[in-house]
């Protein structure tokens, strides 16, 4: 099993104490990430992620109310099985975790270790 998620920074992976969400949730964070349309692969320990995309995933998670039925359902039931809080509280987290990746990259690398 996976243990803490962490950003990459100029693709060095680095223990950040500041981030400490997600932490042996790497399948849960996957099926989340897939949910809201990220395309993260089928490698749940690291795994990348297009700024773009992720920016996109935060959107939704923000107007989790405004999407289709079938779509808000899905990502419901996603962050009920990631247990992090409200979709608010998740948006804010991923937004934690954008600001603490290279801001000269257009993907983000994340891994668990």
């Amino acid at each position: 099993m996976s243990y803490k998620l962490n950003v990459a920074k100029k693709y060095d992976i680095a223990w950040d104490y500041n981030l400490s969400a997600f932490n042996h949730k790497s399948e849960e964070l996957h099926y989340l990430l897939v949910s809201l349309g990220c395309n993260v692969g089928d490698d749940w320990e690291e795994f990348e992620v297009e700024r773009s995309e992720w920016n996109s995933a935060i959107e939704k998670l923000k107007n989790l109310n405004s999407l289709p039925s079938q779509e808000k359902q899905e990502i419901s039931k996603r962050l009920k099985e990631l247990d992090e809080g409200s979709a608010e509280e998740v948006a804010r987290i991923m937004e934690r975790y954008e600001n603490a990746a290279d801001p000269n990259e257009d993907s983000m690398l994340f891994s668990f270790f």
